[in-house]
């Protein structure tokens, strides 16, 4: 009987130990977890990241100021358009939705293998966050002027500005503090150590590479294996230092004026590179399955004062 009563208050002085203990350990989880949130409040509002000012090195003899500014952290997504598109036409603003049209027809130029998308990619739920396509550079222009309108009515600050990044912003933010790197990660190469691809582009298989020992000159076959590939969603991937998803891959980006950076799903790993020419130097009023875009958002005055605001 004695042995018994030990064995019970040991069984019970073991539970109240791990209840405890238990209680302690769940308390400093909330604790850690509550304090991360409070930090990433100082850089950013919305989605938006702050890019600090600083130097671009584009090499050892040319480098340019860059004033700080705020960048989205992704691709304008399907979501956040199909939003801006909808408010157009609450407002029967017909010939900015005119300007404004999402043109799903590319989806078939040229590739069988994309057809289905055209019916489905912009506006199925599916694809909410995905980056959004087929439109144009007007297209964008106007989105960014809606932007700006609906932020200086939300918050009540005339003070901030949505824009294209121009081409030194954008290399500036892709590096992500990584002087004279070649890719937002900061590495050299388009794979981890575990051989895993760190953006998405299209990777040539070994089978469609083809060296003529005559010339000695390596070629690039049309690959007789269909490919359906595609965008990933805007948050894909690791995101660089400075907080921003898909610099390279995915889609190529619109600049401010003219031009494209960071490759897309369609771009080989070349186009990947943060200082690589334009791909699309014909892409003037046109649309492309390959190209989207992400605002920047410039505050004139106080940037502490104005974020605060904003936060709000």
């Amino acid at each position: 009987m004695k042995k018994l009563f030990i064995l019970i208050f040991c069984m019970a002085s073991l539970g109240l130990l791990m209840s405890f203990k238990f209680k302690n350990s769940k308390k400093d989880k909330e604790r850690i977890y509550l304090e991360k949130p409070s930090k990433k409040k100082k850089t950013q509002f919305a989605n938006f990241v702050y890019i600090p000012s600083g130097t671009l090195m584009l090499n050892e003899d040319e480098k340019h100021d860059v004033q700080g500014f705020f960048m989205s952290q992704n691709e304008i997504s399907n979501l956040e358009y199909q939003e801006f598109l909808f408010d157009l036409e609450k407002n029967e603003e017909k010939e900015k939705l005119e300007i404004a049209q999402i043109h799903n027809d590319n989806w078939i130029k040229g590739n069988n293998n994309n057809e289905p998308f055209k019916e489905v990619y912009s506006s199925h739920p599916a694809y909410h966050h995905y980056p959004v396509v087929n439109i144009t550079r007007d297209a964008a222009y106007l989105y960014c002027q809606w932007l700006t309108e609906k932020w200086q009515e939300k918050s009540g600050i005339q003070d901030i500005e949505f824009r294209l990044p121009g081409e030194f912003e954008w290399m500036y933010a892709a590096r992500g503090g990584h002087d004279l790197s070649p890719f937002p990660w900061g590495g050299y190469y388009t794979r981890n150590a575990k051989g895993c691809v760190l953006a998405n582009f299209k990777v040539v298989d070994q089978t469609d590479i083809k060296f003529d020992r005559k010339s000695g000159e390596y070629e690039i076959q049309k690959s007789k294996i269909p490919h359906a590939s595609i965008t990933s969603p805007v948050t894909s991937y690791h995101p660089n230092d400075y907080g921003l998803y898909n610099m390279s891959g995915n889609v190529t980006e619109m600049l401010g004026d003219v031009g494209t950076k960071g490759g897309s799903w369609g771009s080989t790993g070349y186009y990947l590179q943060i200082d690589a020419e334009d791909e699309f130097p014909e892409l003037r009023g046109e649309s492309s399955i390959y190209v989207g875009f992400r605002p920047v958002a410039i505050i004139k005055g106080n940037i502490e004062e104005t974020v605060k605001k904003l936060k709000k």
